[in-house]
């Protein structure tokens, strides 16, 4: 979605700021939205805390098997928390869920339909 916000057009900005986002306020220049579900963490739902590493050296594993760090079985664990989490909402048929997997789906649609245009243009 922030490859859709950053390169798209207004309609899109719209869809995705509709989908993902409530109360927008443009103040001194600046906008800002608060987040909406499943974006909002609020107490019923699970908490998840998705981050960089804390240095940004790139390390290279070496050819021995090592095991896995702390950190990255921690980020394996949350990453199926969140694909738990989706998986029930889908299923449940979340409306708000629905939502926003719609408005992915159009901007989807309108990516696949400009590749074709510039594919018959060239």
């Amino acid at each position: 979605m922030v490859l859709w916000f950053q390169e798209g057009d207004t309609v899109a900005k719209r869809k995705i700021l509709k989908s993902v986002g409530s109360n927008p306020i443009l103040q001194n220049r600046k906008f800002s939205c608060e987040a909406i579900f499943p974006f909002s963490i609020e107490r019923s739902e699970p908490r998840f805390s998705i981050g960089c590493s804390e240095s940004d050296v790139v390390r290279t594993p070496t050819p021995r098997k090592r095991k896995a760090s702390r950190r990255e079985s921690t980020d394996k664990r949350q990453c199926r928390q969140i694909l738990v989490y989706l998986e029930k909402l889908w299923i449940t048929r979340d409306p708000k869920y629905l939502d926003l997997v719609d408005c992915c789906r159009e901007l989807l649609a309108r990516d696949e339909a400009q590749a074709r245009e510039k594919t018959l243009a060239a």
